[in-house]
């Protein structure tokens, strides 16, 4: 087997492979991911290809950080994708040689004990299943769903699609909710990175307005049939007006419309409120495993106690330093 770096010039291979690809692709493993990672926190895109000769056996997305290779830091999946004839836990055995570093790898199936010190499956990914037309996906939400979701046409909520013209938008309800919830805000240049620089999918900003308003705010991103939205943010005091759900139709329309075939809402920890939220859907649970070479004793992604304390820090001090937290916050 032959581990060639992925560039420019391999890209066409790369996308190629994941067309033919039997297993479910994401935005994770669009080739032009890793570069626009490496852009805005310079983490270097180590991403990968595998060769048999000259047949493209498999692909695995991923970056450095620090002497971790992560597949792939900020986003909720990676691992590698391997031609079935091929052993996964001998390939893994080699990619990690290749690389000779710590890893952590979040995908859809665990590593062999062998391999990793550690497996978390604690996150899932929550998948809907489009359907042919806007009709037949309200059928397909139970009736309190469709009520919610009409709520916010009914309450004359507008949307705006778009692109960096509306980051503004996006950026000024995702900075309020993220102080609000404790968590230091994702720098500004990622969301402006994604939507400039994503190849071989789609990058769009939904806005809703009320009254003129941005009250809700998101971003999808796509690659092949597959579309997610990676961040999203609503104004609590709206709810009542049906802005979240209404952002989310919106979403899910558009999706339909482009003639995209899975949805997802994103990641989220198994029985949370976020969770509740999206099978309220209807949605699929797909199953996520964070893989770990050697694992730390301290995470502070499970230190709840730090989101008291950064929801206090005035939000204009929380928005300058929050970039600095949340880039090793991954």
């Amino acid at each position: 087997m032959r581990i060639e770096k992925l560039q420019a010039n391999n890209q066409e291979d790369w996308n190629t492979f994941v067309d033919h690809y039997p297993g479910q692709p994401t935005i994770a493993h669009n080739p032009s991911l890793g570069s626009i990672i490496e852009k805005t926190f310079k983490f270097n895109d180590k991403s990968v290809l595998l060769y048999d000769d000259e047949t493209v056996i498999g692909i695995f997305p991923c970056c450095q950080v620090g002497n971790t290779i992560v597949s792939m830091p900020h986003f909720s999946y990676g691992g590698c994708f391997l031609s079935e004839e091929y052993d996964k836990d001998e390939v893994y055995r080699e990619i990690f040689s290749y690389f000779d570093a710590e890893f952590e790898i979040r995908s859809f199936h665990g590593i062999s004990d062998d391999l990793v010190e550690e497996t978390n499956s604690k996150k899932i990914s929550a998948f809907l299943n489009l359907q042919d037309s806007e009709d037949e996906q309200m059928e397909f939400f139970d009736g309190d769903k469709r009520t919610e979701v009409r709520k916010g046409r009914k309450e004359g909520i507008e949307t705006e699609i778009g692109g960096v013209e509306l980051l503004d938008e996006f950026y000024t309800v995702y900075s309020d909710i993220m102080h609000r919830l404790g968590s230091p805000v994702l720098t500004r240049s990622l969301f402006s990175n994604i939507l400039e620089d994503y190849e071989f999918g789609e990058a769009k900003l939904f806005i809703n307005y009320y009254e003129d308003k941005p009250v809700s705010s998101s971003i999808i991103m796509t690659y092949k049939n597959f579309v997610e939205v990676p961040w999203a943010a609503s104004l609590w005091e709206y709810s009542k007006f049906g802005a979240n759900n209404f952002l989310y139709w919106k979403m899910i329309a558009y999706s339909i419309n482009q003639g995209y075939d899975i949805f997802s809402f994103g990641r989220a920890t198994e029985g949370s409120g976020s969770h509740r939220f999206k099978k309220q859907w209807g949605t699929e649970d797909k199953q996520l495993y964070f893989n770990y070479s050697n694992p730390s004793d301290m995470n502070v992604k499970n230190m709840d106690f730090l989101a008291d304390i950064w929801a206090k820090i005035p939000k204009s001090i929380a928005d300058k330093i929050g970039p600095f937290f949340s880039k090793r916050v991954y």
